[in-house]
């Protein structure tokens, strides 16, 4: 990484590939550190503004490259301006990448405690649903034991649908599949008839 810094200091900052020192050539500076500051982290966006900076503030007191003036105060102060535009991009894009990273790192811990307090009331749910046919098998009574099953089966597509949107893999690759299936119209029977019989 220092290495490729020297190389692009060499064309940006000196006379290596003759170009005029009118031309726009400084701006090619940029590309790489805004590489460097969205692919790597801070440390290493100030490591390659440290080696830019010295390498400029070096050729530019021998006299070569695009900031060089009439004398050695002003060719610095040049320098140090486009310097410090240079380092505070480069960091600002640096800090923000950062930050975005720590966010996706909070999401993952947030849907990693999510799923676990999701799936806990619906583990208890069914462990009950599981007693509740167990007693209603002893009475022999069908029609407990019918909507027993329907609502089993019911916890068994919400553990499902559970599982499929806290995939936190499934989301990130995009390999979440809509399934459409048929919803029971049972189900709204069931509660017509429970909120009727209250």
């Amino acid at each position: 990484l220092i290495a490729f810094f020297v190389l692009c200091s060499l064309i940006v900052f000196t006379d290596f590939l003759g170009m005029d020192k009118s031309s726009p050539i400084t701006y090619l500076i940029f590309p790489p550190l805004i590489w460097t500051a969205l692919r790597f982290g801070q440390r290493e966006t100030i490591t390659a503004i440290v080696c830019i900076s010295l390498f400029a503030v070096v050729s530019t007191l021998a006299g070569i490259g695009p900031f060089v003036r009439d004398s050695v105060s002003k060719s610095l102060l040049y320098l140090e301006t486009f310097m410090g535009t240079v380092a505070l991009t480069a960091m600002t894009l640096s800090v923000a990448m950062n930050e975005h990273k720590q966010l996706e790192k909070r999401k993952d811990e947030f849907i990693s405690i999510a799923s676990h307090e999701l799936k806990t009331p619906i583990t208890s749910m069914t462990i009950f649903l599981q007693l509740l046919k167990r007693l209603h098998k002893s009475k022999k009574d069908q029609k407990s034991l019918e909507l027993i099953d329907k609502t089993g089966k019911q916890m068994k597509k919400m553990t499902k649908l559970i599982s499929d949107l806290l995939d936190l893999s499934k989301i990130q690759v995009g390999k979440l599949e809509l399934r459409k299936e048929k919803f029971p119209v049972y189900v709204f029977q069931f509660i017509y008839k429970f909120r009727a019989s209250i």
